[in-house]
């Protein structure tokens, strides 16, 4: 299995890095160098992108230890925790199929087999592929590597009738549960899932009684309310709103996500990046209608049927469990309906209850798992399922080979603005600034509001000389985003070409109380300052600059100018030098120290 599952994603390691947060995440981190005190500190301490994931950091700064900057090493590890998540599901396909049906051979080769069928439709699914091709992703596959350990230590536990190799079972479990909620803290309705499996198919309740199910749960309670508490802090620093809404409108948007994983597992085609959703989200309106319905419907047939298929309902359940984090029921984070990787850990009980049901039919017929007619159309029928889906997981691998096939792929399946703006970014990327501005328009089109698109084409506008155009477009970025230094510093940049330095220091400025640590707006407001002749100004922010990022050659050269039209020629050398020393040739340094040493002024 772990062999099958690795053939079917190895097309990952050709992937290379996309700008759907791979830019911030990795490309673009300086925290994610190494692991020395410094970058583990960062990842301690950092809420960055509204997640609190210190184990997820750390994996990718090993990962620079051994791969560099190179792609290929990146998804190879994701993959290989994939793998993991495989084999560890097996292992717990095992023994909950086993509880589920006591009477049945211990661990026969049917059991073997059903489990591993199971694990086989968890690991090749195409749902999998935006979880394990996606290098920012990596949360997902290495919050289930310990999610799934903290479920197989608590079933070796509740196993175990020795009283001391029990508490060591239980610790490890709880263990493995700081490990998961350190990676992605999505995995919190964990307890409520071992309290689902001790109704079944443990059967625990007429042993032990609700009081010790119960108690047995509350150290998991206390972590998670301690994870609760930390992520309510760590989205008060996301980079998106995390939007309100009523009580219909939420259960609106958690209706169709409850009823979209479990489409999508039985049909994954059609599969996309984003699934946007301008528009209200109304119980009214019939595309949130119908799944609403549908959800409602399903539940209260399989509560009817427990007797009858305990094992449905117990996956149903534990499925609308692990999306409810993510489901929007709380709140929206974005205009996104439901996404792929939502659906990794939701997947398990689907898997499992694919697998289950397919042995309990065999059983009731009794026949044999090897040899005979029988097993061999079994086999060539589950060799053409997993045949299916491993060519469909390879197509959908294809799709995330870098941005600008993902986003061609997403206008095609799912047009919406935030994927033609990110087809438009790869467009620009490659230099081709017309198709990259038609893309922003098409973006602008969908969502006239979507501050970024109004940035990519200003600044594309002011690349083709049309600058009073891009003055607009950029202002409008300001006005939709006024807390981001992005779009106050792309402005003043614009202004500044024009001759509206003043207005530039003013956006300049406010860039920088917005972000105290953006070294590039203190260096600009430094600039602009200097242009304007205010040089005690300017060399504060210059100094700030290099109380960031000391060892920049541009910034050295900068002070330096200051210092020289100041008067202050010595300081004004010693950056020029330093400049050099970094950048050994760099020719403005170089012409700057020359004229400098000859009494005479620098070059701007």
């Amino acid at each position: 299995m772990a062999a099958v599952t690795a053939a079917v994603f190895a097309p990952t390691l050709g992937n290379g890095f996309v700008n759907w947060d791979d830019p911030q995440t990795l490309v673009d981190n300086p925290h994610l160098r190494g692991l020395g005190w410094t970058q583990l500190r960062w990842a301690l301490t950092t809420f960055l992108m509204g997640h609190y994931s210190p184990l997820l950091w750390m994996s990718f700064g090993l990962d620079y230890l051994l791969w560099g900057m190179n792609p290929a090493g990146y998804h190879l590890t994701s993959l290989l925790l994939h793998v993991a998540n495989a084999v560890l599901f097996c292992f717990v396909a095992l023994r909950l199929l086993r509880a589920a049906a006591p009477g049945a051979a211990e661990a026969g080769p049917e059991l073997r087999l059903f489990a591993g069928v199971a694990a086989l439709l968890f690991a090749i699914h195409p749902l999998r592929v935006e979880t394990v091709a996606w290098a920012s992703d990596r949360r997902d596959v290495l919050c289930g590597v310990f999610f799934l350990a903290a479920v197989l230590a608590y079933l070796r536990a509740v196993e175990t009738a020795d009283v001391t190799r029990r508490r060591l079972w239980q610790a490890a479990s709880l263990g493995a549960f700081v490990a998961a909620l350190l990676s992605k803290a999505t995995v919190m309705p964990l307890p409520a899932g071992l309290l689902l499996l001790d109704l079944y198919p443990l059967r625990r309740l007429q042993g032990v009684g609700w009081r010790r199910l119960l108690v047995e749960k509350v150290p998991y309670g206390v972590l998670v309310g301690a994870s609760a508490v930390v992520a309510t802090i760590a989205k008060t620093h996301a980079d998106w709103v995390a939007e309100a809404h009523g009580l219909g409108t939420r259960l609106a948007i958690a209706g169709y996500g409850l009823m979209f994983y479990p489409w999508k597992f039985l049909w994954p085609v059609g599969l996309s990046p984003l699934y946007e959703w301008l528009g209200p989200a109304d119980l009214l309106v019939w595309r949130f209608l119908f799944p609403t319905l549908a959800f409602a419907l399903v539940t209260a047939g399989l509560v009817a049927g427990r007797r009858r298929w305990p094992g449905a309902l117990a996956a149903w359940v534990f499925s609308a469990l692990m999306v409810l984090p993510v489901s929007g029921l709380v709140m929206r984070a974005g205009p996104y309906l439901a996404a792929d990787r939502y659906s990794y850990l939701s997947g398990l009980g689907w898997a499992l209850l694919a697998g289950g049901a397919l042995r309990h039919w065999w059983l009731a017929r009794r026949w044999p798992v090897h040899g005979g007619r029988r097993a061999a159309v079994l086999a060539g029928l589950l060799v053409v399922v997993m045949a299916t889906l491993g060519t469909l997981t390879r197509g959908q691998i294809h799709v995330w080979r870098d941005s600008e096939t993902l986003w061609t792929h997403a206008v095609a399946i799912a047009p919406s603005s935030i994927a033609h703006f990110n087809l438009g970014l790869s467009l620009e990327t490659r230099g081709l600034r017309q198709k990259a501005a038609e893309q922003y328009r098409r973006a602008l089109a969908i969502n006239p509001d979507l501050a970024q698109a109004h940035s990519g084409l200003g600044l594309a506008l002011a690349q083709e000389s049309r600058i009073p155009e891009a003055i607009v477009h950029l202002r409008e970025d300001v006005r939709l985003s006024p807390g981001s230094s992005r779009a106050r510093k792309n402005l003043a940049a614009i202004l500044v070409r024009q001759g509206q330095a003043a207005e530039a220091i003013e956006q300049l400025r406010r860039a920088v109380q917005l972000s105290p640590t953006d070294a590039v707006a203190h260096n600009d407001l430094g600039n602009a300052l200097a242009f304007q002749g205010q040089l005690d100004e300017a060399v504060q922010h210059y100094q700030k600059v290099l109380n960031i990022v000391p060892d920049s050659p541009e910034v050295h050269n900068n002070l330096g100018m200051a210092r020289a039209l100041q008067g202050r020629k010595s300081e004004a050398v010693e950056h020029f030098r330093r400049a050099l020393a970094i950048r050994p040739g760099f020719p403005a340094a170089q012409k700057n120290l020359d004229w400098a040493l000859a009494g005479r002024s620098p070059a701007r």
